[in-house]
C-alpha cells in the first residue's frame, strides 16, 4: 500500500431476486472509486444471496462492523455499491444507525454508484435519506406483489409452497392444468407458468397416515401423540423429514386439513421478515377438494374434536403445586429427575419459571425447609448484592438500580439511565477442592435481554475471583456448572476489577448493537 492510499473495507450485498447486482459488477465499480478517491481496498465482505431488509443473517455485514468498531484493521472507509447494497431497512433510521456507528469509530461510508458524496451537506443528505426510503419502499412493493400472486393462487386451489407432509407428494402442472411430472424434494417446478399440487405417496405412507388417524381415535386421546411417536420409531418408521417422529411431528399429521384435501393458506404473516403474526379466520383462504383426500371428513373431524377436549386445558398453577406436592409426599423431597413428562409431572424447570424461586414452591405445598437447604441462594443473594452497592457507590451517578416486575428485592443496574446490565453470581462448587475450578450458576430466565456482568468466586465463597461481561445470555437450564475454559466465559470479556466496567460496557454495547440475537446457552454441565 502506497504512502498515499488509505485501508478500506469493501462491502459486497447480492440478494437472490437482485441478480443484476452482480458481485463483479460492484467490485469493479468499487475498484474505480477506491482508485480515484484515493483508498485500497485491503479486506472484502460478502453477503451472497442475503435480503436487505434487516440485519439478521448478514453476517458479513456483523463482521464488518464489528471489525470496525474493535478498530482491529485499522480501517479508514467503507466502499459500498449504493445505498440499497447497504440495505433496505425498513426504518431508514436504522440504516443510518449503522452509518454513524462506523463514522464515530473512525470508518466513514461511501456508496460509490450514487450520484451525491457523502459529506454531510444539507443538499447530499436529503438525497441519501431519500435514497435510503426508496430501497425500504422497493422491498414493500416487492412483498404486496408477491402476497398477491399467491393469493391468486391459493384462492384457485394452487399449493404456494412449502413440503407436502408425510404421505403427500409434490408434482407439477402445466398451464392447462395436465400433470408433468413428480417433483423431488427441494427441487422447483421447471417453468414459471407450471403450478404445483399434492397428491397422494406411496401406499405404506398413506396406510401408516390412516392408522396415526385411527390409533387416535380409538383410544380417544389417551393413546397420546408422543405414545404414537415412540411405536413408529420403535418400528424404525421415518418421518417425513427422514428422521425420527416426534410429538409435534404426530400432530402435524392430526391437524392438517390437507389429508381431506383442502387448502388452507394465509393463516400466519411474516411480511418483510418480522414477528409472526396469526391471522384472523376470516382472512385465511380455504379450498375445499383441492388435493384428492387420505382420510374421510368425517374421521378428521371427530379427531379434532378429540384434540381440542384434551390439548385445549392451559396448564394452571394449581396443577403444578399439586405434582409438586404428590412428588414430595412419595419420596420427601424434590429434585429434577424425579419430575419430568417421563415420571409423569410437569419439569421442574417450568415450575421455577411460572413461581420463580424453589423456596417459594416449598413455601406453597407448605413444607418448612431447613435454613441450611438454602445457604447458597443465601450466599448468592448477599454477594451480588454487595456488588451492586460497591458499583453504584464508585460509579459517580453513571448506574442506578433498577427492578424487574415481581422481582422483589432482587436489583440489577441500568446505566447512563438507557441500558440494562445484569449481576449473576456462580459460586465456587466446594465438593471440587484440590481439581480444577468449577462454578455453580442459576440463572435468571427472566434477565436475557441486556449484557450481563458475572461474578465468578473464590473457594468460600466470600469474594470473586473474577468478573466477567457476557452479552445478553438466554439460558435452557435451570443449572448450570462451569469450568475456566468453559464457552460460556468465551463469549464475554474479563474485567481488570470494576474501575474497567464502564469502559468495557460501552465496548460491550456497541458490539451488541450489531447483533440481532442474544446467545443460547443449552446444555446442563454436571
Amino acid at each position: 500500500m502506497s504512502k498515499c492510499t488509505l485501508p478500506a473495507a469493501q462491502y459486497l450485498r447480492m440478494s437472490s431476486e437482485e441478480q443484476h447486482y452482480s458481485f463483479a459488477m460492484q467490485r469493479e465499480a468499487i475498484r474505480q472509486y477506491a482508485q480515484k478517491h484515493g483508498y485500497e481496498v485491503t479486506k472484502s465482505y460478502e453477503d451472497a444471496g442475503k435480503s436487505g431488509i434487516g440485519l439478521k443473517g448478514r453476517q458479513a455485514l456483523k463482521r464488518l462492523l464489528n471489525d470496525v468498531l474493535m478498530r482491529s484493521d485499522g480501517i479508514k472507509a467503507i466502499l459500498v455499491y449504493d445505498v440499497s447494497r447497504w440495505g433496505r431497512f425498513q426504518d431508514c433510521d436504522e440504516a443510518a444507525h449503522y452509518e454513524f456507528l462506523c463514522k464515530e469509530a473512525g470508518a466513514s461510508v461511501h456508496y460509490c454508484a450514487e450520484q451525491f458524496t457523502n459529506d454531510q451537506t444539507a443538499q447530499n443528505s436529503i438525497l441519501k435519506a431519500v435514497k435510503r426510503t426508496m430501497a425500504g419502499e422497493y422491498s414493500r412493493e416487492l412483498s404486496r406483489r408477491s402476497y398477491a400472486g399467491h393469493k391468486r393462487a391459493a384462492s384457485s386451489g394452487i399449493r404456494p409452497g412449502g413440503p407436502p407432509g408425510y404421505g403427500l407428494r409434490r408434482v407439477a402442472i402445466s398451464a392447462d392444468g395436465k400433470t408433468k411430472r413428480q417433483l423431488l424434494p427441494g427441487e422447483r417446478k421447471a417453468f414459471p407458468t407450471d403450478r404445483v399440487t399434492l397428491v397422494l405417496g406411496p401406499k405404506e405412507e398413506v396406510a401408516r397416515v390412516r392408522e396415526i388417524f385411527k390409533t387416535y381415535l380409538q383410544g380417544k386421546g389417551k393413546v397420546k401423540p408422543g405414545e404414537i411417536a415412540r411405536r413408529l420409531n420403535r418400528d424404525h418408521v421415518p418421518a417425513a423429514h427422514g428422521g425420527p417422529w416426534t410429538m409435534h411431528s404426530v400432530l402435524g399429521v392430526l391437524t392438517n386439513p390437507k389429508y381431506v384435501g383442502k387448502l388452507v393458506w394465509g393463516q400466519t404473516t411474516q411480511k418483510l421478515r418480522t414477528k409472526v403474526t396469526r391471522l384472523p379466520v376470516r382472512d385465511w383462504i380455504m379450498r375445499d377438494g383441492a388435493f384428492e383426500p387420505t382420510i374421510q371428513e368425517r374421521t378428521f373431524s371427530q379427531v379434532q374434536a378429540v384434540l381440542k377436549r384434551n390439548c385445549g386445558r392451559r396448564i394452571t398453577d394449581r396443577d403444578l403445586i399439586r405434582a409438586v406436592r404428590s412428588v414430595f409426599s412419595k419420596h420427601g423431597r424434590v429434585s429434577e429427575s424425579l419430575m419430568g413428562r417421563r415420571n409423569g409431572t410437569y419439569s421442574l424447570c417450568t415450575i421455577y419459571r411460572r413461581f420463580g424461586s424453589a423456596k417459594r414452591v416449598y413455601d406453597l405445598i407448605g413444607f418448612d425447609c431447613p435454613a441450611v437447604n438454602f445457604k447458597r441462594g443465601k450466599e448468592t443473594t448477599r454477594t451480588r448484592d454487595g456488588i451492586v452497592r460497591e458499583i453504584l457507590a464508585m460509579s459517580h451517578g453513571q448506574f442506578a438500580p433498577f427492578r424487574l416486575p415481581n422481582a422483589g428485592s432482587r436489583a440489577n443496574l441500568v446505566f447512563e439511565s438507557t441500558h440494562r446490565l445484569f449481576v449473576w453470581v456462580a459460586l465456587h462448587d466446594e465438593g471440587k477442592l484440590g481439581e480444577d475450578n468449577r462454578w455453580i450458576l442459576r440463572p435468571v430466565h427472566r434477565e436475557n435481554d441486556a449484557p450481563t456482568l458475572l461474578s465468578v468466586m473464590r473457594p468460600g465463597n466470600n469474594e470473586y475471583e473474577a468478573l466477567y461481561l457476557l452479552p445478553a445470555l438466554r439460558f435452557k437450564c435451570t443449572l448450570y456448572k462451569f469450568g475456566s475454559n468453559d464457552v460460556l466465559l468465551s463469549h464475554g470479556v474479563r474485567l481488570r476489577d470494576l474501575s474497567a466496567l464502564c469502559r468495557g460496557l460501552k465496548e460491550m454495547i456497541m458490539r451488541v448493537a450489531t447483533s440481532t440475537q442474544c446467545i443460547d446457552i443449552e446444555s446442563v454441565h454436571r
